[in-house]
């Protein structure tokens, strides 16, 4: 009986310290004054669980490495900024000025050049002897709220632009793009790219948002 109380004692102790912690302990994560507004993107593996059930441990990291490395270097090699990764996705942005077209256009150029090398990582797969992968682009334009913490220099972004990327992922094709109707409204009129309307978001804040398969137009 004792002993249940002194532990009742510690509990409540225990509760007391991290309240006070809670409440007026350091701050970890803090948040920008202001929003920013960007266009962020998402590549994701298609069916990656199922894959990754029949490999081992060294094939499984190799798998995921040898994808995540390539997305990486296409992003950086576009000036796209990488976030973090979420298992078997990349989550990335760019600072985009809008009244420069070619940089409103670079990071479509980044999202098509990822689909275009689908067959380039496919042959680094088969060399190292591991299944094909097949994956989906996303991207969308808008404000997002910039997230800092207190012992890393990288940024994170929140908000409806990131889950609104995120939940369209799903809607394109496997190795295909497509796009948020924010972002089709900043890219405006371009040669350089084929947009097809087929199909579209709902969501209690924008209940029928139009979404975009992006192609490259025929020269």
């Amino acid at each position: 009986m004792l002993e249940v109380e002194y532990r009742k004692k510690q509990d409540i102790s225990k509760l007391k310290y991290l309240r006070e912690k809670i409440r007026y302990g350091e701050q970890i994560i803090y948040f920008a004054d202001v929003e920013s507004s960007f266009v962020v993107g998402i590549v994701d593996i298609v069916g990656s669980t199922l894959v990754s059930s029949k490999l081992n441990n060294t094939e499984v990291a190799k798998y995921y490495g040898i994808f995540l490395n390539s997305m990486a270097r296409i992003i950086r090699e576009h000036e796209g900024v990488i976030i973090k990764n979420i298992g078997d996705s990349l989550l990335y942005y760019f600072k985009t000025n809008v009244v420069d077209k070619n940089d409103i256009l670079q990071p479509l150029e980044c999202c098509m050049t990822m689909t275009e090398c689908e067959g380039i990582i496919n042959d680094i797969m088969w060399d190292e002897g591991l299944p094909r992968i097949q994956y989906r682009v996303s991207a969308d334009y808008g404000k997002v709220m910039v997230a800092k913490t207190s012992t890393m220099t990288e940024i994170d972004v929140f908000g409806s632009t990131v889950n609104y990327c995120s939940k369209i992922n799903s809607i394109a094709k496997p190795n295909g793009f497509v796009i948020g109707h924010d972002m089709r409204i900043l890219i405006g009129k371009t040669d350089k790219f084929s947009f097809t309307e087929n199909t579209y978001f709902a969501s209690s804040l924008k209940q029928r948002y139009p979404i975009y398969h992006v192609g490259r137009s025929p020269c």
